[in-house]
């Protein structure tokens, strides 16, 4: 895995796989343990500024269950780099 996270210059768009068949997917955006009471997953969606996603896959049955590792994602603001050039002599 990548430990440091990932970085983005602008919207990144997030997609969660899941083990299971039937299985469905919860997730969090603040790095708290996801549980089957947080947001639920229903398709990629885009994330506009910095999160570290969390998710788990809950199988049809309730029993089996698989917890993704926490993915830091940073986001890079579009024009937040600006350098100052000033003459010397």
């Amino acid at each position: 895995g990548n430990a440091g996270g990932m970085v983005h210059a602008g919207p990144a768009e997030v997609a969660v796989r899941t083990p299971f068949v039937d299985g469905r997917v919860f997730y969090t955006l603040d790095d708290s343990t996801p549980s089957e009471s947080s947001i639920p997953y229903t398709g990629p969606f885009g994330l506009a500024r910095s999160a570290t996603v969390r998710a788990i896959a809950v199988a049809s049955d309730g029993v089996g269950r698989a917890e993704a590792p926490p993915v830091p994602i940073h986001m890079i603001p579009p024009g937040l780099f600006s350098l100052r050039v000033t003459q010397s002599g």
